[in-house]
């Protein structure tokens, strides 16, 4: 009997062993201390806690966290407080700290990742990621491959397409923002389904550490969770692929939309009330990034299915990127010149799913390449930043800009100078002429789409407006039995309102060639509730659920679209 108590006291001394004090850790947001400890958990497992200071004036508050935690102790012991008092009191192993965000530490000499720290070797207490990201946030930023790898393989077969070069360089400025002050900004590539969008986020993305498409965020989340989420990127790409998975129809998806841009460009996550249990530290909250969005529309369009238009504010914190000419089915640009025509579709197919299983394989590395060089050229970085925006200022055929385009101008300039600072890294296999020729021809283009899209429906209304005249458009009186070949359309007059019924065919002569005038009219008609289209919508597409078939004067049924008057009141 004796001998079993002796076995059972030297077991629990070697239970007690295996605790080890392994860290004093101070949460740089809050001020807040904890200890850190060490143990072996049932089954020779390893486990770690961290117990805020003031919890541990009683040994038996550690030993009841240890056995919540699943540590191989007894669970009735005797005893314990003497030893429990030497391990609480014992010096621990390191210092730590636990930054208030991610991103850069002050100074410029380091840099704080979800998952790690790069630079910061010569402090005193190397920080460590937020306390506050836990298991519950779900990034998974992670390395694969080398950065020699990704720059020959993603980094080269990026150069065929001028939207992932966009995306990578994306992801290169975005640390950039810091020394620049700059607010957070953002770019939308949109187009049609299946040419390569978010295989062009993913090549932004896999700088950071995003491989697959299964890991990038999406608008799919709330409003709340994509602020949180935007935390976790301070200061590096936020990536938020595919407009199309927020809920509801397209005309109720644009309020979120703007909310998002504004919200992320102005850099702070919603402040709430300090004693909720969502309430982070002020220190935690701000956001310095660049959100790079996909989608199959522009926000150009999902305003216009709601009936608004933009604000200039907007346009200057994320402009619209069309993913490529209307004559290309992908995101690739540039082709081997031996390449018959014939093959070039198949040929840009394969390209876009090689650099897809590119990403897969390589990412995460080559961002901690390009933070290194950062660290190393901080004292001169501001200026190379101002030299490369003043060399991509002189670029020709830069069209001139004003107000809110003249911003979305130098964030596209921010984003030259991180490409350009990479190629100084080695990171990416680029010559500073393709980047500027890439850069420039996705602004271009951009431009070019803002101001088709911005004309199209004012020279709509405009076109309206103009041909609702008596000579085109008559007055249906009881004796009348005109035809579609002698008028327009006719109007009636209900509650003093014109109600207006205008022959298809001849509301699209009169907005020219243009499909996209005669769409975004009808929507805008719908919108401000003037179009009373016909009873049905289900399964229609195209405009056909805007047209109704009444009967004209003279008794035949004819398409046409039925509007109350949108002038009537100065809209």
């Amino acid at each position: 009997m004796i001998h079993k108590v002796k076995k059972k006291g030297r077991n629990m001394q070697n239970m007690l062993d295996t605790i080890i004090h392994q860290a004093n850790a101070e949460d740089e947001a809050t001020g807040d201390a904890f200890e850190i400890f060490h143990f072996r958990k049932v089954g020779n497992r390893r486990g770690q806690i961290r117990v805020p200071r003031q919890d541990l004036q009683k040994p038996e508050a550690l030993y009841t966290l240890l056995v919540r935690k699943n540590a191989e102790l007894p669970l009735c012991p005797k005893n314990l407080d003497q030893k429990l008092s030497q391990i609480i009191k014992s010096k621990p192993r390191r210092r730590v700290l636990y930054s208030a965000r991610v991103g850069w530490r002050p100074g410029g000499r380091g840099f704080v990742t979800p998952k790690g720290v790069i630079g910061c070797s010569k402090m005193n207490r190397r920080p460590l990621p937020p306390i506050w990201l836990g298991e519950r946030h779900l990034i998974a930023l992670r390395e694969a491959g080398t950065w020699e790898t990704w720059r020959d393989t993603v980094g080269k077969l990026s150069l065929r397409s001028n939207v992932a070069m966009l995306a990578i360089c994306a992801a290169f400025a975005a640390p950039l923002l810091s020394f620049t002050r700059r607010q957070s900004f953002g770019l939308h590539l949109f187009g049609r389904a299946k040419a390569g969008k978010t295989t062009a986020l993913l090549a932004g993305a896999s700088v950071i550490g995003l491989g697959r498409e299964a890991d990038l965020p999406n608008w799919g989340a709330t409003a709340a969770a994509k602020g949180e989420t935007a935390r976790m990127f301070n200061d590096m790409v936020f990536p938020l692929n595919e407009v199309g998975l927020l809920g509801g129809s397209k005309k109720k998806a644009y309020p979120e939309i703007r909310e998002t841009i504004y919200r992320l460009g102005e850099g702070r996550e919603r402040l709430r009330h300090t004693q909720s249990v969502y309430s982070a530290p002020a220190a935690s909250c701000e956001v310095r990034t660049i959100f790079f969005s996909t989608g199959e529309h522009s926000f150009d369009d999902y305003a216009t299915f709601a009936g608004e238009t933009r604000d200039e504010g907007e346009y200057a914190r994320c402009i619209d990127v069309p993913v490529n000419r209307p004559d290309r089915h992908s995101i690739i640009d540039r082709f081997p010149a031996s390449l018959p025509k014939t093959k070039r579709r198949r040929w840009a197919e394969d390209r876009v799913i090689e650099l897809r299983k590119a990403c897969g394989a390589n990412h995460g590395t080559a961002f901690r390449r390009h933070i290194d060089y950062l660290i190393a050229s901080r004292d001169r970085l501001e200026a190379k930043i101002e030299e490369y925006i003043r060399e991509m200022d002189r670029l020709e055929q830069y069209s001139e800009v004003k107000g809110a385009l003249e911003h979305a101008r130098q964030n596209i300039g921010l984003l030259y100078a991180g490409g350009r600072l990479a190629i100084d890294a080695g990171v990416v296999p680029w010559k500073p002429e393709q980047l500027l020729r890439a850069v420039a021809t996705c602004w271009q283009r951009a431009l070019d789409v803002h101001g088709q899209k911005k004309d199209a429906l004012t020279q709509a209304k405009r076109a309206l407006r103009a041909n609702l005249k008596p000579e085109k458009v008559k007055k249906r009186e009881p004796s009348a039995s005109f035809s579609p070949e002698e008028a327009d359309g006719y109007y009636v007059m209900k509650d003093g309102v014109r109600i207006y019924t205008v022959h298809a065919a001849a509301m699209r002569k009169w907005l020219g060639t243009d499909p996209k005038q005669f769409d975004r009219l009808l929507d805008w008609l719908d919108a401000k509730r003037f179009l009373i289209p016909r009873q049905s919508k289900t399964g229609e597409v195209g405009s056909d659920w805007a047209i109704q078939t009444p009967k004209w004067p003279n008794g035949k049924s004819v398409r046409s679209i039925v509007f109350r008057d949108p002038f009537q009141r100065g809209d």
